[in-house]
């Protein structure tokens, strides 16, 4: 269930130019909702971006005390610095939930994960704005990790007892490959290591390749230990870093 109020005195320092893929190694402040907290100047206000299902985004507006607020314009502005350094402006409506705005789109989901952004509030008939920043996480809210010796990086989903790998490219675009399974690799605390293996879901052009797994055991080394995501493509094995999950 969304909720209205987030953790107070959250302030979110951005970082301009932040390379996409190593996001997870920043320093960022997540919402109750599991989403990015943003602070917007001076006003003491914050949004809460939430990203899930590679289409759907859900913003939270607070106060400095964490309680909703109605924007006069009944909107918020996402502004988008592409590639090629053109600026691209997206207005998100007002949802039913006071300070809730929600936006359905695939495209603004792209720019989100992919670009330079900011986002602008109008509040008591004035304006307040982020400081660019970029999107830590993948189009399914979760954690983004390079995959060495390819362009490839993997997002990690954690949703109730159910894991989810989604193959992506450079650009967070899914990304079809040919594997069977993808490798999950924990450190437990007194370091020994140990090996999870995770059957594909599906594998689609549009979607991409999605490893998934139904097990409360798994999900909760995923959010207690150290991780590796090992993936073997074209008989090429590929491994990230070892991280620790933080789309929490």
């Amino acid at each position: 269930m969304m909720t209205n109020r987030v953790w107070l005195g959250l302030v979110f320092c951005a970082v301009t130019g932040m390379p996409a893929v190593a996001a997870h190694h920043a320093e960022h402040v997540h919402g109750p909702g599991g989403g990015l907290v943003v602070g917007l100047g001076e006003g003491g206000y914050s949004v809460e971006l939430i990203v899930r299902g590679g289409k759907s985004l859900t913003a939270v507006l607070t106060d400095g005390e964490g309680n909703a607020v109605a924007t006069d314009g009944g909107y918020l502005t996402l502004t988008f610095t592409e590639s090629d350094g053109e600026k691209e402006d997206y207005k998100i409506d007002a949802g039913r939930a006071e300070g809730t705005f929600m936006k359905t789109s695939g495209h603004v989901i792209g720019h989100i994960v992919r670009d330079a952004m900011s986002v602008t509030a109008s509040v008591g008939g004035a304006e307040y704005s982020s400081e660019t920043f970029n999107f830590p996480h993948g189009p399914n809210g979760g954690e983004v990790v390079a995959l060495g010796g390819s362009k490839l990086v993997v997002e990690l989903v954690v949703d109730g007892d159910v894991v989810r790998v989604h193959v992506l490219n450079a650009k967070k675009r899914p990304k079809q490959v040919g594997a069977e399974e993808v490798t999950l690799t924990f450190t437990e605390p007194d370091g020994e290591l140990e090996d999870y293996t995770i059957p594909v879901g599906s594998s689609e052009k549009k979607t991409g390749t999605v490893f998934e797994i139904d097990d409360d055991h798994v999900a909760m080394h995923v959010m207690r230990d150290k991780i590796a995501v090992k993936l073997v493509v074209d008989e090429k094995t590929l491994e990230s870093e070892t991280f620790s999950f933080s789309a929490k």
